[in-house]
Parts: C-alpha cells; sequence; structure tokens
C-alpha cells in the first residue's frame, strides 16, 4: 500500500513533521495488513499554487521559468540549493518512518509546468558556464523554440536531465544514510 501526504516532504505542513505518531501508527499497522508499506510524494510541484502555502512559502525557492515565457506558480528549481536540501532533508525525515519504498510523483520532470525546461537565472548560468556562450535568458529561450535540433539545444536538454539526475542521486544518498534496503 502507498500512503500518501497532501503537502510536500520539505513544508512546515507535512504530516511527517506535524503527526509522525500518526504516521508511525499507519506504517505499522498496514504493514502487518499489507506487508509492504510505501511513501508517494510530490518533490518539485505541479505548476499551481497549492492552497496550504502563503507567499513567503513562494518566495523561498527559484521558480521554474519556462521556455513560453512563464514562470511556475509553484514548481521549484534542481539548481536551487536551498530547494534540493530541503527536499532532500524531507525525503530523508520521511525515510526514518521506515517505508519498504518510496515513489516520487510524475512532479519529477522538467517539462509541462510551464514547459520545455528552465530558464531560470540558475539554468542560464550553467548553460553558459558548460556551453561557454553568454546567452542571456531571452537569448536561450528564443534560441531553443526556434532550433529544436542543434548542437546548442542538445547542451540545454542535457542540462535538463542532468539537474534531476544529479537530484535523484542526492535523494538516494539521502534515504541511504537511513536504510539503504528502502526502495
Amino acid at each position: 500500500v502507498f500512503l500518501i501526504e497532501n503537502s510536500l516532504p520539505y513544508h512546515k505542513t507535512s504530516i511527517f513533521r506535524r503527526e509522525p505518531e500518526k504516521v508511525r501508527l499507519c506504517v505499522k499497522e498496514f504493514k502487518k495488513i499489507c506487508g509492504e508499506v510505501g511513501f508517494w510524494f510530490s518533490t518539485m510541484g505541479h505548476g499551481g499554487t497549492l492552497l496550504f502555502m502563503d507567499e513567503m512559502d513562494r518566495e523561498l525557492y527559484t521558480p521554474i521559468e519556462g521556455v513560453d515565457g512563464k514562470t511556475s506558480g509553484h514548481g521549484y528549481c534542481l539548481f536551487d540549493e536551498k530547494f534540493r536540501k530541503d527536499l532532500g532533508d524531507g525525503i530523508k525525515k520521511m525515510a526514518e518512518f521506515g517505508p519498504d519504498i518510496m515513489m516520487l510523483d510524475d512532479d519529477f520532470r522538467m517539462v509541462i509546468r510551464p514547459g520545455r525546461g528552465c530558464v531560470c537565472p540558475l539554468h542560464v548560468a550553467e548553460f553558459n558556464r558548460r556551453t561557454g556562450k553568454n546567452f542571456t535568458k531571452d537569448e536561450l529561450r528564443e534560441f531553443i523554440i526556434n532550433n529544436p535540433r542543434s548542437e546548442i539545444t542538445d547542451a540545454y536538454y542535457e542540462m535538463q536531465k542532468d539537474s534531476l539526475v544529479n537530484a535523484a542521486r542526492e535523494f538516494r544518498a539521502a534515504v541511504d544514510e537511513i536504510d539503504p534496503s528502502i526502495q
């Protein structure tokens, strides 16, 4: 059985932080009944602002900025070290409850919210560092839109992939600190 929580692992409203005794009880009882218990949780956000968040929450982290020029109402950039650390700490906290498996929701992606990756200042700086170019955010957006297949575009998408893969490795390491047997 997968247990799903309405807030986010890094957020102060998370049941893992507010009511740890309830989580422990659920894990214990469901393991008796079902054998295997997992946590299924949101990570980067789906794009829309969530009801439990206030304005200050949205100012804590760098939002994802899409190639289409839109900024996510709730979807944070994995190149934001504070966000990645807080999310990793939340995942580590969840591992302390002893689930058998932890599943990241499909919001762990660089598409849709608002779309085609991220061109926030952190991603643009990393892109320019990797390629030796000096694109502005608007120049990079325009290039990606107008050149769907090119060496530059491939480097852009490789960087998007790397942000996910590197974050996933960090989250795995955080879980391993608690219990490497958790899937």
